[in-house]
């Protein structure tokens, strides 16, 4: 998937694959957010997504979530707990980002 650039905050959203899942990750950059990793498995059995189009599905639906989520609704979509979602908050205080490097690659490897 080609790199996107989102304007509004600033942000990166790219994907990255592991064995069992794909990741799509929204990550702003100079702002209090977190960085917002969706899992999409690979596996049908987890879940609905099969082949590129249904991933490229996937990556649209996260996008419309993206664009609530600029809406000013992110704690409503917080607040459903949404299955295969996952915060890593940033933490800008010494060793934060090797905390936060460690939990996106612990993230990645499950």
């Amino acid at each position: 998937m080609r790199l996107r650039l989102i304007l509004t905050p600033f942000a990166f959203l790219f994907l990255l694959g592991s064995d069992k899942s794909f990741f799509v990750v929204w990550e702003s950059l100079d702002t209090k957010e977190a960085t917002w990793v969706w899992r999409i498995p690979k596996n049908n059995n987890e879940s609905l997504t099969t082949g590129k189009e249904g991933l490229r599905l996937k990556i649209e639906e996260i996008q419309d979530v993206i664009k609530l989520v600029k809406e000013d609704k992110k704690q409503n979509y917080i607040r459903k707990q949404v299955a295969n979602f996952k915060r890593i908050y940033h933490n800008y205080e010494e060793g934060g980002f090797d905390i936060w490097k460690n939990e996106l690659e612990e993230l990645i490897q499950s």
